[in-house]
């Protein structure tokens, strides 16, 4: 940037005879300058002074302590050599940033004439101007220009402190060659809501120069929308009322231009800024809150049951339409609700999500006999508890009876002189001759 210090630096590989320095893209009017360097040499007239380790060593450079403006755009060096006919020659530019101007903000809608914003720096954030109007739904087109900077300056775009990132063109850059100058324009195309009202349109212009620089660097413009008076969720719950102490009902209405309101109690009615017919009731005047919101207040001069048990209609009208709110009175103090973030909800269904696969994989483990439910057996086992005794067969059989044999009465399988009919499954036929044997006496 202009005023810093400057240092250029042309190399070769073998010692210099001389060193020469051409700036070879003057502005015009100016005349082409050129140095001839050298570590012995003094300082120019224009502060321009060799730099480098000596021209043995092939270094053929400039220091320029407070760099002009004048020195913006394109030089050559030329360096000679004691044992070459032939020179070599190097080339560079250099550029000299210049701040560019305050930006030009020009806002419109479909079939109006542009508006023009206003700059503003540090002690005027919000100048007056001549405002555009708009209606909800509406289109809003603008269009930012920034003149005579070096190099291009970037724009960006703002509502209030949201950046706009959307309905933007191409940046259009123009070269003023004459100054080595540019000039950059865009255009935004926003469709705009009854939530923009009072909204501030800002074009910001972004570049190097302006970091220190006292120039303003952005322009703004007003964005008023018009819109009828906004729906609530009917009917409008107000509590903490108490019984014989002074109570107030106060509704926010969302709407621009400012809308007329009245209050209905029942059959009554009562105007903005007056009192009911026997002063039980005052409607005060509407609060601005700006933005286009407004506070209407009813004031009941000393509550009673009856007025909790009545029937309250709010009406705001402006000229794009009209809207009523009802309201209900309640003594109960208002419920705390609760309102979890994104973070808790998600922590929450994670941590059931972990407790339903537990469970899950409990059950399986107990079904299938696995992990520590192994020892207790498998799928369709019986599990026993560990007091239960182990009874042997052979080792707890019966003392035969008297009169039996001494071994008792044998197992078929095992006794061979037994038919092997019985063996093979004919039951019935052994059964039979067991009966026999037993009803013969002994």
């Amino acid at each position: 940037m202009e005023g810093q210090r400057v240092t250029v630096q042309c190399r070769a590989g073998r010692a210099l005879q001389y060193c020469r320095i051409e700036h070879t893209t003057p502005r015009a009017g100016q005349e082409r300058s050129t140095w001839n360097l050298n570590e012995d040499l003094p300082q120019s007239s224009d502060g321009v002074k060799y730099a480098g380790a000596g021209l043995e060593s092939g270094q053929c450079g400039f220091t320029v302590q407070r760099l002009p403006a004048s020195f913006n755009g394109g030089f050559r060096c030329t360096m000679g050599f004691r044992n070459l006919p032939e020179e070599g020659i190097g080339v560079f530019n250099i550029t000299v940033a210049v701040a560019p101007n305050a930006p030009d903000l020009a806002v419109s809608s479909s079939g109006q004439r542009p508006s023009y914003g206003s700059g503003y720096g540090s002690n005027d954030r919000y100048p007056s101007r001549d405002e555009s109007e708009f209606r909800d739904g509406d289109t809003l087109t603008a269009s930012c220009t920034i003149r005579d900077s070096r190099p291009p300056a970037n724009i960006s775009w703002f509502l209030d402190d949201q950046e706009v990132t959307r309905g933007l063109t191409n940046l259009e850059t123009i070269h003023t060659t004459d100054r080595d100058l540019f000039t950059v324009k865009q255009n935004l195309t926003y469709q705009l809501s009854w939530r923009d009202h009072g909204k501030m349109l800002r074009c910001v212009a972004g570049h190097l120069a302006l970091e220190d620089s006292n120039r303003n660097n952005q322009t703004s413009a007003a964005v008023n929308v018009k819109f009828a008076p906004r729906p609530h969720s009917n009917p409008i719950d107000q509590f903490g009322f108490i019984v014989g102490v002074p109570g107030e009902i106060a509704v926010e209405v969302n709407a621009y231009p400012k809308p007329t309101v009245s209050w209905k109690i029942n059959e009554e009615v009562v105007q903005e800024n007056s009192a009911g017919y026997d002063g039980h009731f005052h409607a005060s005047s509407l609060m601005n809150n700006g933005s286009g919101s407004w506070t209407a207040v009813l004031r009941i001069n000393e509550v009673n049951m009856e007025d909790i048990e009545r029937e309250y209609a709010l009406s705001a009208r402006n000229e794009l339409g009209e809207e009523t709110y009802r309201i209900r009175l309640s003594t109960s103090s208002e419920p705390i609700v609760t309102s979890l973030e994104a973070g808790a909800i998600i922590g929450i269904v994670v941590a059931i999500l972990v407790l339903l696969l537990a469970i899950f994989l409990l059950v399986f483990a107990r079904t299938t006999g696995r992990w520590c439910f192994a020892a207790s057996g498998g799928r369709g086992k019986t599990s026993h508890s560990s007091s239960e005794a182990h009874i042997d067969p052979e080792k707890t059989a019966t003392p035969p009876a008297k009169g039996e044999g001494e071994g008792g009465m044998e197992n078929p399988s095992a006794n061979h002189n037994v038919s092997s009919e019985y063996i093979n499954g004919n039951q019935q036929e052994i059964k039979k001759a067991v009966k026999d044997d037993k009803d013969t006496p002994v």
